[in-house]
């Protein structure tokens, strides 16, 4: 049996909401390392919540978003 590909698609950080409280240390070093290397090297995961398709929420990653969040 044939599982479909997920639906890949860049969303704003204003959309996201989360289940887990961030680390801020973590949030830093993040920032830190888009600075120096602008590369994101762990994606965040999300799923849609709802029927509408507007909002998420963060499955794996938050001091990711946080970290892109604040840095704007």
């Amino acid at each position: 049996m044939r599982h479909p590909f997920p639906t890949l698609r860049v969303v704003s950080t204003r959309s996201l909401l989360f289940q887990v409280q961030d680390d801020i240390q973590r949030v830093d070093a993040i920032m830190e390392s888009l600075t120096t290397e602008s590369d994101l090297r762990d994606t965040p995961i999300v799923a849609t919540i709802g029927s509408g398709g507007l909002q998420y929420t963060v499955l794996d990653e938050v001091d990711c978003v946080i970290a892109l969040r604040k840095m704007k």
